[in-house]
């Protein structure tokens, strides 16, 4: 209330000022010079109807009720509580290790050395909002043909993001796809992030998409490139609202969440993405401060400053002049009108602006979109102002009473945003003209309390409104459209007449967005309709063109279906039946000639999980192995985002469905044929290729192929039953869907299944080790070797750690080198005569020399200074140390040979402390060489303990290499149960941390030594 009082009272102070006719728009002027002319420079005087507090003035004095106020308007208004918000994800797919590591490698990495959790915890809370806004954008976009693509993904994050922000996250997320689909098939032995370059989980991604119910159906790609643009959002988060407050101070300014507060506060690309309201903030930050958004460009993308004012320099000089640029972009910030001509005017300089820019920074000419009046009437409607209506039109009296508010100021998008997002959905369907749908998905998304139903597929998409054909071409395409139109009655008697304006294909001709009437009859399921477009000898088999030259229009992920493909995707099994019993392809197009990468009808029906189509089409025969590979070529469909049958079903847990396609009678085809090389390979000679033994083989190396790519999917999406399933088929293990699988059973506590994976480890090939299994397999055994209370499955990971360490030999410690010289007659060793100083060992007094143990150690050095050195000849009494082990000392001290200790360990370790306390490192070096060379199960625990508690790291780093080695069998020692189990919860984590370290460099070791692989730790 205190912001709607501030408000009131600038308008009552401001009532008696005069109005500028020419500049009628409800601009907000920029308090901190945002839109670019600087900080002396002032905008046209802004307008603010009285619709902000909801009420009207009478007729004679709506005059004066509108006048022009300051810009700073507070958010506090007390509507804000009935926004609808947004939903808490309660599982985020990703973790706060990866918030810190995107961080970490980032483009703050140079400005931030280090990062608080509570930063990490609130970034990884305040992601989650953006993530909920694409998805749900996407989501809608998805519907139209039940399908989420890559393509749906980008529209969604240009709905959402500002331009550049939204260039930036894009250009990452491409990349991100790039790199994933350039593995191939290699690439199902890694993970998928691995493959995409990424940080963030993109099986966990899949799987979180698959379980909010993004679509029926899920295109691999799109999860990459979600993980992609995601991961970029956030390094610009970071980078906006921490970094670039904290580059360029002299003083130690803290990276708290103030600070990031801050930052989002006065950014307006962030803020309005990052609240908790469904509706969309645009172009305002938390003050209510409308923004150019051209002037809040992407940090990372900035140049320098020279090529800033270059750039100024040319776009005045383009434009004309700096008055027109202002008055264009305080156009661009208009929230409302009062005519449609006004409104007409403006958005045909806003398109003009943006093309222009458009066009200057591609070098190929941009693609000039157009409204159509019915958008231009559909915005009027969103955008329209009671009092300017009023002013502009004399004639016209303003209500006496309002029947209903109209929407407070503070929440009004400013012109920009309008068209922005309703260009984005025109591109998104890949038309040249706005119509009104585009404008009402724009009011659903950009102001509260408004909704429409999504874009759905229907005919009249195709009515032709490209203004570049010539008036026959245009001509002949709306008597086509008129075709189309007069089929979709269903009306028996018009099918002839409509055929007869069609065009030489008749009743299978194709439109601008390459479907035929029939293709329209089975998506939107009129029986009745398709029964009669078959009776006219409607062609179920043609499919919408691939060719995208002459067909721009047609979205890429419905090109190759047919009219089987659009009933199988709807879930109208009756029209599906209809259409195989006339005699449709059961396989769409896949078996046409030409490079087809298209989905085939039993694709789309497995990864949506429909069991009935899935059962109709194999009955007709339906082969669920094909697709796997594309013709003509080498690289897995896979790596276009479509994968096998087996996979689909797999990827999106339909194990019913999978079940159904792996009992499916394998179906011979042509193609199966060996080649001549095959032949010859395998020496098949006259044998008939269909039923020789060879070609069961092969069929039998295909199916067990795509079954591979169904468990790496199902195990990267976090589906047990699934993949222990396809285990049980026989289908072999590689070390990444182990590891996913073991990660996962881990996660859900399926101990039985732990025991399992954990007795299949031997059946993995070494030679699998990857950097994947050292950084994600070998803590995630560890832990479950830590929490294990069971027996059997800590001595399977025992197992598994010593085949992990190898049967290379332990590495030997090194000798500390030094020069080996007597300083004295052997005789003078414990010799009265001549000394200069005495110990007192366990009652007997030993003669030595200063001069030798003061150059032996720091330790002797200290022990004969200060008051032993004044007076007469020092005697210094040694504790804890025995005659024999103080001998042996000085003998090593004064002759320089090696001590002689036969087989007593006790000695060594004894010996080993002396010379710690003495601080002789070369004697120290000695005994711990003597002492790996006598370890074994009955002292390892105990030269272990000596070794920790005097620091001998060599001897510990021996020590570990022997646990890892033996340890199966150690741990029947209860000495050994007692170090790993039952001492102390941090000792013990020490204990299998240094152990997890150790076996991590051995592993680097290895790979590194073996395959030239380095893996960081």
């Amino acid at each position: 209330m205190a912001g709607m009082k501030n408000i009131n009272q600038h308008l009552r102070s401001l009532e008696k000022l005069s109005l500028d006719s020419a500049s009628n728009y409800s601009t907000m002027e920029s308090l901190n010079g945002s839109i670019g002319y600087g900080t002396g420079s002032k905008s046209p005087t802004s307008h603010m109807s009285s619709h902000m507090n909801g009420t009207l003035t009478n007729g004679a004095g709506y005059s004066e009720s509108f006048c022009s106020v300051k810009s700073s308007v507070p958010d506090d208004y007390e509507c804000t509580d009935r926004y609808t918000r947004l939903v808490e994800i309660e599982n985020i797919p990703w973790t706060e290790k990866d918030i810190a590591q995107v961080i970490e490698n980032g483009q703050g990495k140079n400005v931030c050395d280090s990062v608080s959790r509570d930063i990490i915890q609130r970034l990884s809370y305040l992601l989650q909002r953006p993530l909920v806004r694409i998805v749900r954008e996407a989501q809608r976009l998805a519907i139209r043909n039940c399908k989420c693509t890559q393509h749906d993904m980008k529209t969604a994050v240009k709905l959402v993001l500002s331009r550049t922000l939204a260039e930036s996250c894009i250009n990452s997320a491409k990349k991100a796809v790039s790199r994933y689909v350039m593995t191939g098939q290699d690439g199902f032995r890694v993970s998928k992030r691995t493959r995409a370059g990424v940080i963030f989980s993109v099986g966990r991604m899949y799987r979180w998409l698959i379980d909010v119910g993004v679509s029926p159906r899920l295109q691999d790609n799109a999860a990459v490139y979600l993980v992609g643009l995601m991961e970029k959002l956030l390094d610009e988060i970071f980078l906006r609202a921490v970094c670039m407050h904290v580059m360029g101070r002299d003083d130690d300014m803290s990276v708290s969440v103030e600070l990031l507060e801050y930052g989002i506060a006065n950014d307006p690309d962030l803020w309005g993405i990052l609240q908790p309201f469904e509706h969309l903030i645009c172009g305002r930050d938390a003050n209510g401060i409308l923004a150019i958004p051209s002037a809040s460009s992407s940090p990372s993308e900035r140049g320098s400053d020279h090529s800033r004012r270059k750039g100024h320099r040319r776009d005045r000089e383009q434009l004309g002049s700096l008055e027109l640029l202002k008055t264009l972009e305080q156009s661009l910030l208009t929230t409302c009108v009062g005519s449609i001509a006004e409104l007409g005017d403006l958005v045909s300089r806003a398109m003009h602006h943006q093309h222009h820019k458009n066009g200057s920074r591609s070098p190929s000419p941009a693609l000039t979109l157009t409204w159509g009046s019915d958008a231009l009437h559909t915005l009027f409607y969103f955008m329209k102002c009671t009092q300017l209506e009023c002013m502009d039109n004399p004639n016209i009296e303003p209500p006496m009473v309002q029947l209903s508010c109209e929407r407070p100021y503070v929440i009004l998008p400013p012109l920009t945003e309008w068209i922005r997002v309703a260009t984005a959905h025109t591109e998104h369907r890949q038309s040249w003209v706005v119509d009104s749908d585009d404008v009402r998905q724009a009011a659903r998304l950009l102001l509260p309390g408004v909704d429409c139903e999504p874009r759905s597929l229907r005919m009249d998409d195709s009515v032709c409104s490209s203004r570049t054909l010539d008036a026959t071409a245009a001509s002949t395409s709306f008597q086509r459209d008129l075709g189309f139109r007069m089929l979709s009655c269903g009306r028996i008697d018009l099918v002839q007449q409509a055929i007869a304006i069609m065009g030489e294909s008749g009743i299978n001709t194709i439109n601008d967005h390459g479907m035929t009437p029939l293709m329209y009859a089975c998506a939107s399921g009129d029986e009745a309709m398709v029964q009669m477009l078959l009776d006219a000898h409607a062609d179920p088999d043609v499919a919408v063109p691939m060719n995208t030259y002459k067909y721009p229009s047609v979205r890429d992920d419905i090109r190759g279906w047919t009219a089987l493909s659009f009933a199988v995707v709807h879930i109208h099994v009756s029209i599906a039946q209809l259409l195989l019993d006339a005699g449709a392809s059961v396989e769409g197009s896949a078996h046409q000639c030409g490079e087809n990468y298209t989905e085939t009808p039993l694709q789309l029906a497995a990864a949506a999980g429909h069991f009935e189509l899935v059962s109709l089409l194999l009955t007709k025969g339906a082969d669920p192995t094909l697709g796997t590979m594309p013709k003509n070529s080498m690289t897995p469909v896979s790596s276009r985002g479509n994968m096998n049958c087996f996979a689909q079903a797999a990827a999106n847990g339909h194990r019913n469905v999978l079940r159904k396609l792996v009992s499916a009678p394998h179906i011979s085809r042509p193609s199966d044929v060996l080649s001549l090389e095959e032949m010859l390979s395998e020496g098949c000679g006259n044998t008939s290729p269909v039923t020789s033994p060879e070609f069961q083989l092969r069929t039998c190396k295909l199916r067990i192929k795509a079954l591979q790519e169904a468990m790496y999917h199902g195990a990267e999406h976090g589906y047990l039953d699934i993949t222990m399933e396809l285990r049980g088929l026989g289908v072999p293990w590689t070390l990444h869907t182990w590891m996913c699988t073991l990660s996962t059973a881990q996660h859900l506590h399926r101990k039985a299944i732990i025991q399992y994976l954990l007795r299949e480890f031997p059946n993995l090939r070494p030679g699998d080790y990857s950097p994947d299994f050292c950084q994600e397999a070998l803590p995630l055994m560890f832990e479950i070797f830590k929490q294990s209370k069971n027996e059997v499955i800590s001595q399977q990971v025992a197992t598994i750690f010593a085949s992990c360490y190898g049967n290379d030999p332990i590495p030997d410690i090194p000798e500390l080198r030094r020069p080996q010289i007597s300083r004295i007659d052997p005789q003078y060793v414990n010799n009265p005569e001549m000394s200069d100083v005495t110990f007192i060992v366990e009652g007997k007094p030993f003669y030595a020399h200063k001069i030798i143990l003061a150059n032996a150690s720091t330790r002797f050095k200290n022990m004969l200074s200060g008051k032993f050195s004044e007076g007469k000849q020092p005697c210094i009494e040694i504790s804890d140390i025995r005659y024999q082990i103080f001998q042996i000392i000085m003998e090593y001290l004064y002759l320089g040979t090696n001590p002689t200790l036969g087989n007593s360990h006790a000695d060594v370790l004894e010996l080993l402390g002396a010379s710690n306390f003495f601080m002789l490192d070369s004697l120290q070096r000695l005994c711990e060489i003597l002492l790996s060379q006598h370890i074994d199960f009955s002292n390892a625990v105990n030269i272990y303990r000596h070794a920790k508690m005097y620091h001998a790291e060599e001897l510990l780093s021996y020590c570990y290499g022997y646990f890892l080695r033996h340890l199966p069998e150690l741990l029947e020692e209860d000495s050994v149960k007692k170090l790993v189990f039952h001492h102390g919860r941090s000792h013990r984590s020490d204990v299998l941390q240094e152990l997890q370290g150790a076996l991590l460099i051995r592993m680097q070791s290895r790979m590194k030594h073996n395959y030239g692989i380095c893996v960081s730790s």
